[in-house]
């Protein structure tokens, strides 16, 4: 948005935006938190103008399940200690959800407060959080937190792009459908697989969504 003065500010698609409608800037108490409510085209061109790009569905799953293509970054198992993913207060079953706390101001509206509701801190005080849930390639947050758009058009299967996506057919466009993988906070402990994927438009704002650069 600062370099970007006539953009405006972001409105999410299920209506639930950490953002003001009436300020260009986020509470501080998000700051740590990832940036969701992104579309695809957004993610792609913050990227670029860092150096980097979106990783490629075969990159990311390659640095979420490392070279023994485990289930999840940490191993087969699940670990309700290293993923951030759904919360059901009404019928909580920790084998099946995930059971993190943070102190209370770290995460904005989450009740009860012990837990958040939403998107969790990926650090507190400069500290990483969900070390456990740490990949072998050392990424964080890979199973739950944010789903993360990755820069390929979605297709029936895995084999989308190679080589940078030179295939234009596999390339994704502006209004196309793309790859999400990781799963959210809304998600249960399958769609945080490693191998699990979604499909979602190019336009798409959730708050379920965000990304990460590769390079």
């Amino acid at each position: 948005l600062d370099a970007n003065p006539n953009s405006s500010v972001p409105s999410c698609s299920d209506g639930d935006s950490v953002w003001g409608a009436d300020r260009r800037t986020i509470d501080p108490a998000w700051d740590e938190h990832p940036v969701v409510c992104v579309t695809a085209v957004a993610a792609q061109k913050f990227c670029e103008g860092a150096g980097k790009r979106l990783p490629t569905e075969a990159e990311w799953e390659a640095a979420a399940r490392g070279p023994g293509g485990d289930r999840y970054p940490w191993g087969a198992g699940f670990d309700t200690d290293a993923a951030q993913c759904h919360h059901d207060w009404s019928s909580y079953d920790p084998g099946s959800q995930c059971a993190n706390t943070y102190p209370a101001n770290t995460c904005p509206d989450a009740k009860p407060i012990i837990a958040c509701l939403q998107t969790a801190p990926v650090q507190i005080e400069g500290e990483p959080t969900l070390e456990s849930g740490r990949s072998p390639s050392g990424a964080l947050h890979m199973a739950g937190n944010a789903a993360e758009w990755v820069g390929e058009a979605w297709t029936s299967d895995h084999k989308g792009c190679s080589g940078g996506c030179t295939d234009p057919s596999k390339a994704p466009s502006a209004t196309g459908t793309w790859v999400v993988k990781g799963g959210s906070w809304a998600s249960d402990a399958d769609s945080i697989a490693g191998w699990a994927r979604q499909s979602a438009s190019a336009t798409t704002r959730d708050s379920k969504t965000g990304f990460r650069c590769a390079r």
